[in-house]
């Protein structure tokens, strides 16, 4: 399966360039509901967070990666587009937390961007 993330570059979704790597996490927060009734801890779901990470190849013509680059420059929110094999499914906005570029001697320039996304992903019509 191939998995992509496309960011909006003047109005057109574009993929991100080289992309190696992607990894979303989704987490819930827990909210002690305990009380005197019951000997163990009890909880219910708070609120949802979620993250991802996009790791690749550093192509410095990528205007995708551009975008990405800018917004944490910046400080603006990017929109983020996951497409499965060539299809657009779902999107979600969110805010660069890092950007790491890195260089190696006698290797491939590599990139890692994570986010932390202020919605959820929605499926697209």
């Amino acid at each position: 399966m191939r998995v992509l993330i496309l960011v909006e570059v003047a109005s057109v979704w574009t993929a991100v360039a080289a992309q190696t790597g992607l990894t979303r996490e989704t987490t819930r927060e827990m909210i002690d509901s305990s009380n005197k009734d019951h000997d163990h801890m009890r909880f219910i779901y708070g609120k949802q967070g979620d993250t991802l990470s996009l790791e690749g190849l550093f192509v410095p013509t990528d205007t995708a990666y551009a975008a990405i680059r800018d917004a944490i420059e910046n400080k603006t929110q990017v929109v983020f587009r996951r497409s499965f094999d060539g299809t657009e499914v779902e999107e979600a906005t969110g805010l660069i937390e890092t950007l790491s570029e890195e260089f190696p001697d006698s290797d491939v320039a590599v990139y890692t961007a994570d986010a932390t996304l202020d919605t959820a992903w929605s499926a697209l019509p």
